[in-house]
């Protein structure tokens, strides 16, 4: 049995006065899981999906959150804990890059 890659279409960013965009880059074991975001103020969380997307030279894997408040958010990873902070400014695209690195899946206890 095949499977065939999950693509993501076009993303439009709603940015603006007190709005930014967050664009996460994964490793491409990351496509077609979701990504999950927490407000450090207590807020409510948030999640995207993670797919690979084309881009200029070449394909990516990324979570891309179009629209956020600004404010400064807890990225979860797959067991809920922070893996790490982002600051999201108003009117600004930020990115951030998960790849290699930063253990989003920790192993299973035995």
């Amino acid at each position: 049995m095949s499977h065939e890659r999950a693509f993501g279409g076009p993303v439009l960013l709603d940015i603006g006065d007190g709005v930014g965009a967050l664009i996460v880059h994964l490793d491409f074991d990351r496509v077609g899981s979701e990504l999950h975001l927490r407000p450090t103020d207590g807020g409510l969380p948030t999640h995207t999906g993670v797919w690979e997307r084309d881009v200029a030279g070449g394909r990516t894997v990324a979570a891309v959150f179009p629209s956020l408040a600004e404010a400064s958010y807890e990225v979860l990873g797959d067991d809920g804990a922070q893996v790490t902070t982002v600051q999201v400014k108003s009117g600004e695209v930020t990115e951030l890059s998960l790849e290699l690195d930063t253990p989003l899946r920790r192993p299973a206890s035995h």
